[in-house]
């Protein structure tokens, strides 16, 4: 049966091996060959689309930073971008060069992802935190926007760290479609790693605009398996100035389904068979983009185990949390460890001073026993001196009464006097 005979969106009730033929023919069509996808994925038709930018609101209080070249020369390229994407006329919604700076404002697209502009102090980061309640924040800015804004990223990073929050930078340069076509599927891959363990994500380029929404466009469609336009539009929704580059979205996706022909091509005959033996609508090219969505949505997965892995690995991190018990109970441990020993430094610090103060106190009291001495020393002299002198006073008063009593009066003041005695005399 020939695909022109088939309706385009008519289920067929085939099944078995006819099934199988059925679905070859109508999927080579009437010139033999198989659709765009073997080539770099296949595109379900889809209306032009102009971005739609649109001002930031501004509470009274808000702030905003002077004008800059670099935002200028951000919104000018925005501009043309826009123009172009509209055929030639400049969309009437689009925000104008001298509307866009910067504010730290942000979305919630879904209840775990948060998308906007840059932190450029380590004061942002904080403020993340507290209104967004995000535990992990995926940087895209490149080197160059970093110069640009004057960001230091280290203190960026070390302020996170201080809060609890990652910072994780994937840097990707801004209005470079080959750079985001290249780098995106890395920032994906980062960003499911972090959904996975549980973190809240704020994802931020500079502006929120471009690469931020490109990259969530990219999860949701990737990873998630969402349809294109159900994504974008659902971003847009909840972003209305969100620009994801589409066509860097594409490149990044046809890379993924590379040598992959004869795979898709199972996967999508399985969807086919499936389809029409319950009798569902659609088309073979819905289920040959199917096919390639199932395929990149096995890729992550298959790096959802690797990083998985290798964190474990490198982190020493255990799924049961036995590890981390393990760890808390050491912590702990460790912790009583240190008060005991505190308590006990204490308790020989206190003896130290005490025994500092008894030793202080005998010396105070061995001066003042020393000063007590010395003065009873000199006492002693003083009293020594004049009991030497009363002595020797009396030793002469007895001597002259002696010579009283012995030889009288006059011979012993002549004796005293030191006259000479005769011995006749005597006689």
């Amino acid at each position: 049966m020939r695909a022109a005979s088939m309706g385009a969106t008519t289920p067929l009730r085939v099944t078995g091996s006819r099934a199988g033929a059925v679905w070859t023919a109508y999927l080579r069509g009437p010139g033999g060959s198989l659709p765009a996808a073997r080539h770099g994925g296949f595109r379900p038709a889809r209306g032009p689309r102009a971005p739609a930018h649109v001002p930031l609101a501004l509470s009274e209080d808000e702030t905003v930073e002077p004008y800059s070249q670099k935002e200028h020369e951000a919104n000018e390229k925005r501009r043309q971008e826009a123009i172009e994407l509209s055929g030639g006329e400049e969309p009437p919604e689009f925000v104008g060069l001298n509307d866009w700076r910067w504010t730290l404002n942000f979305s919630e697209i879904t209840p775990n992802i948060y998308v906007g502009a840059c932190p450029r102090s380590p004061m942002d980061v904080a403020t993340i935190k507290d209104e967004t309640g995000c535990s992990a924040v995926l940087c895209l800015q490149s080197h160059a926007c970093f110069e640009a804004l004057g960001i230091d990223h280290p203190k960026i990073v070390a302020k996170g760290a201080d809060l609890g929050v990652k910072v994780i930078h994937v840097p990707i340069r801004d209005f470079d479609h080959g750079n985001q076509a290249e780098m995106i599927p890395e920032a994906v891959r980062v960003l499911s790693l972090l959904l996975k363990t549980g973190h809240k994500t704020y994802v931020h380029c500079t502006a929120g605009i471009n690469r931020a929404t490109l990259t969530v466009l990219s999860y949701l469609t990737f990873v998630e398996g969402r349809g294109l336009d159900e994504s974008y539009d659902f971003i847009k929704q909840r972003r209305p100035q969100a620009h994801p580059y589409l066509d860097c979205w594409w490149t990044a996706r046809s890379r993924f389904l590379q040598g992959r022909s004869e795979e898709i091509e199972a996967r999508s005959r399985e969807l086919y068979e499936s389809r029409i033996k319950s009798c569902e609508p659609g088309t073979t090219g819905d289920d040959w983009f199917n096919a390639e969505t199932m395929i990149i949505q096995d890729v992550y997965k298959n790096k959802w185990e690797v990083d998985r892995s290798l964190a474990q690995a490198w982190q020493s991190l255990d799924p049961s949390k036995a590890v981390e018990e393990k760890y808390q109970g050491e912590l702990e441990q460790t912790r009583l460890e240190a008060n005991n020993l505190k308590q006990e430094l204490n308790v020989v610090l206190k003896d130290a001073w005490v025994e500092l103060q008894r030793k202080e106190k005998l010396e105070m009291e061995m001066k003042s026993v020393n000063k007590q001495m010395k003065a009873m020393k000199n006492a002693f002299e003083v009293l020594h001196a004049n009991l030497s002198r009363s002595c020797e006073t009396m030793g002469d008063r007895g001597e002259d009464r002696y010579a009283v009593e012995a030889f009288g009066e006059d011979e012993a003041e002549d004796d005293v006097s030191g006259g000479p005695v005769e011995s006749g005399d005597k006689a």
